[in-house]
């Protein structure tokens, strides 16, 4: 990019400043006079600041611009090692950065920018803009201990990012025991839905993956009112605050669910009509629609529509059917089948946390604004195909069956991900009915009728308590 795409004029608004920042991925942005001389600089934490003192986006980023900003002429560039030494001591404490690149305009004897110099942390000059593995580099999880999220932050800190994880940690901090010393991940224990904590967690973070919820249909049934809140709610406030602070990257998991009861075997795709049937995918589904309504230029929200996960994790659940099907069979040896028909898209719980990292590291044009169905073509299973598959592990398993109690039944095209991240998704499953039987065997678990495993069963306890 040249620098006059990362330029805005000082008669420009904030909001403009705004823009320029984001689209040139730098962190700040040159402002220029009318003769395109550089008249300073602004950063998107002077934008930050502004906001929070009260200013408007239509005012004059003049206004908050740094007139003395960290600026070469083009003759320093002749000795690089000079230059860097130069800026560092032009400042009270050392400017280079960890990681990535000190970025400084070279301004030409007319005062226009000719160049950017980037420098590394050793003080290295490059005249090109060094090509980053990813541009976000720190993650904040809401609902990082969860089933998901507990299997996604590990397979975050291996990747390199740092970490922060907003929870309330209802079942407790042993999800994330693991990791909890690693020192790229700091672990914060709140309500989301409490303001000042959530504009608390997401400072400093260049990416939000949103977890948190009342999951399950049962569960969310207990409170309608409370899912409202959490589900909704809270998730139309996170967007916000994410945007308020400039996070352009939002990773929202909403559920295939939202595909609801269909009428047959067609292979419905994110264009399909969609029959939510109850207050858990309504609430996703409304939430879906808030993200989308809040997209703009500087805010590029994406959609993961989740197929039904299984597979083991440090927060276990015994709740899902692959899981609980495999649980029963292995304890009771006996198999429970509601109906039997109906279509689920199914996927690992491993694959699912890769599916979030892709997300982050694909370019924000592939992914920002979009919504995309996250699972495997050939993982689309019948509820009795499930069944058969649990069988094949147990096989002297008695199998029952009883009239069918869930209406949903939706068989899904996920096409769309692998075109844009080329995201497939690598385990069966066959693969979590072995690991949770070896599980189950090993005792990892407790008994799966521990209500910690089942989500309305731990939630209606504490219900109970408070009664």
């Amino acid at each position: 990019m040249r620098p006059k795409d990362f330029a805005v004029g000082r008669d420009r608004s904030i909001g403009e400043a705004m823009r320029t920042i984001d689209r040139g991925a730098l962190g700040f942005a040159l402002v220029t006079d009318t003769d395109d001389r550089l008249a300073g600089v602004v950063t998107d934490g002077d934008v930050r600041r502004a906001l929070l003192g009260g200013a408007e986006l239509a005012s004059p980023v003049s206004a908050i611009m740094n007139t003395e900003p960290l600026t070469l002429g083009e003759d320093d560039l002749e000795d690089p090692v000079e230059a860097a030494a130069g800026l560092d001591a032009r400042h009270a404490r050392r400017r280079m950065p960890p990681h990535g690149a000190l970025v400084v305009p070279v301004v030409g004897p007319d005062g226009r920018v000719v160049r950017l110099a980037y420098f590394d942390r050793h003080g290295r000059l490059a005249l090109e803009r060094p090509r980053e593995a990813r541009a976000v580099r720190s993650v904040l999880v809401l609902g990082g201990a969860g089933y998901l999220g507990s299997v996604l932050v590990p397979r975050l800190l291996r990747n390199g990012y740092r970490v922060r994880v907003l929870d309330l940690m209802l079942f407790g901090r042993e999800p994330l025991a693991e990791v909890a010393d690693h020192p790229a991940l700091e672990i914060v224990q709140g309500d989301m839905r409490d303001l000042q904590v959530l504009v608390d967690a997401t400072k400093g973070m260049d990416a939000v993956v949103h977890l948190a919820a009342i999951v399950g249909d049962p569960a969310c049934a207990l409170d309608p009112e409370e899912t409202l809140e959490v589900n909704y709610l809270a998730t139309k406030m996170a967007a916000e605050v994410a945007k308020f602070q400039q996070i352009n990257r939002f990773v929202f998991a909403s559920t295939c669910s939202v595909y609801g009861a269909t009428g047959g075997d067609e292979v419905l795709d994110e264009e399909s009509r969609l029959n939510p049937v109850s207050l858990y995918a309504r609430m996703k589904l409304a939430s879906e629609r808030a993200l989308h309504e809040m997209a703009d230029e500087n805010f590029a929200p994406t959609v993961f529509r989740m197929a039904t996960l299984h597979g083991p994790s440090p927060r276990m659940r015994f709740d899902l059917v692959v899981n609980v099907m495999t649980a029963n069979a292995a304890e009771r040896g006996l198999i429970s089948v509601h109906g039997g028909d109906q279509w689920r898209p199914l996927l690992h719980v491993a694959d699912a946390a890769d599916a979030y990292i892709a997300a982050l590291q694909a370019p924000i044009e592939a992914v920002g604004g979009r919504t995309f169905n996250v699972g495997r073509d050939d993982e689309n299973h019948r509820i009795a195909d499930i069944a058969r598959i649990v069988q094949g592990r147990f096989p002297d398993v008695r199998v029952e069956t009883s009239e069918v109690e869930d209406r949903r039944n939706y068989r899904v095209s996920f096409a769309r991900i692998q075109d844009a991240i080329g995201f497939e998704g690598t385990q069966t499953v066959e693969d979590s009915v072995r690991e949770i039987a070896e599980g189950l065997r090993r005792q990892r678990f407790g008994p799966s009728q521990d209500i910690r495993y089942s989500n309305v069963a731990f939630l209606r306890s504490l219900v109970t308590e408070t009664e």
